[in-house]
């Protein structure tokens, strides 16, 4: 089933960042979901850094080990390769949703306010990450309408879009402390060889490999990698063979034999198991649409 909030979701045979279509022209999009009936799970994962602000109703959003249940106002991340669930709870539910190359955000420095780093909520735990009060709650959900109006009224939606991310991010922060072992946001562009090695792999890639492609140790690199993405590299490059894989499925009918092949699984079952653990679903029902397409 497709998500209604990802109108350009799943462009068939597309590349990683090519995805949403996202550019150095237009690195952030905002969509506006107005309505949805309750829905089974749907399941994703993407290189892109996805935020959502509840506007009305009740929506679940899972990863990894974690499940929150959000009403109005209530905010979300997805850091990069990280996959997640969402599954709308109640009928006229009502989300924004902001999808942004981590590339930009994590360049972003704001010398006026040299605390807000507006890529660290997508790099910690979904535990550690922003949750507003009530109040703050409020105001979150009046600038999201707007924002709306704006975008709706308006012109240079790529610019509006990229502002409006901004806002609500820093709106969200308000009162938000990073965990004490964030790395300084800085270090994402050290990791850009690493990130493009896995991206371009269709097998699997060494911690090493990657460290030498950074020029650092392998135990800095390690370090910095999983303070920095959120994660071990080793996981990031298993996500963006599965993300590659989940392409595959939605883009042809070849046989998930060669599909595990292409992406350098073992064999078949191995590729069943890691897939189904990702997405929450077989790679069979996902290509049937119970995971996007």
């Amino acid at each position: 089933m497709a998500d209604p909030a990802h109108p350009r979701h799943w462009q068939r045979g597309a590349l990683h960042t090519w995805r949403f279509g996202l550019s150095a022209a237009e690195p952030a999009i905002l969509e506006h979901a107005p309505s949805a009936d309750p829905a089974p799970t749907y399941y994703d994962m993407h290189l892109e850094l996805e935020f959502g602000v509840v506007l009305e109703g009740v929506m679940e959003r899972s990863f990894e080990g974690f499940t929150r249940e959000l009403g109005p106002g209530d905010v979300w991340y997805c850091g990069v390769w990280e996959p997640h669930g969402s599954r709308v709870m109640r009928r006229g539910t009502e989300s924004l949703h902001f999808v942004a190359l981590p590339t930009w955000l994590s360049a972003l420095r704001f010398p006026e306010a040299p605390a807000f780093a507006p890529i660290l909520p997508f790099t910690v735990p979904p535990s550690r990450r922003p949750r507003p009060d009530a109040p703050l709650r409020e105001r979150i959900r009046g600038l999201g309408r707007a924002l709306i109006a704006a975008r709706d009224a308006g012109s240079a939606p790529a610019l509006r879009a990229s502002l409006g991310m901004l806002q609500l991010l820093l709106l969200a922060q308000a009162g938000w402390q990073a965990p004490r072992a964030s790395a300084p946001p800085q270090e994402y562009g050290r990791l850009t060889p690493a990130l493009a090695l896995a991206q371009a792999a269709r097998g699997p890639v060494g911690e090493a490999e990657a460290a030498r492609a950074c020029a650092m140790t392998r135990a800095r690199f390690a370090t910095r990698f999983a303070q920095v993405i959120g994660l071990s590299f080793t996981r990031f490059a298993m996500r963006c063979r599965l993300g590659g894989a989940a392409r595959q499925l939605l883009g042809g009918d070849d046989p998930l034999k060669k599909v595990a092949y292409d992406w350098g699984f073992t064999d078949a079952s191995h590729f069943h198991r890691t897939f189904q653990k990702h997405y929450g679903t077989t790679p069979g029902a996902y290509r049937a649409g119970a995971g996007g397409g």
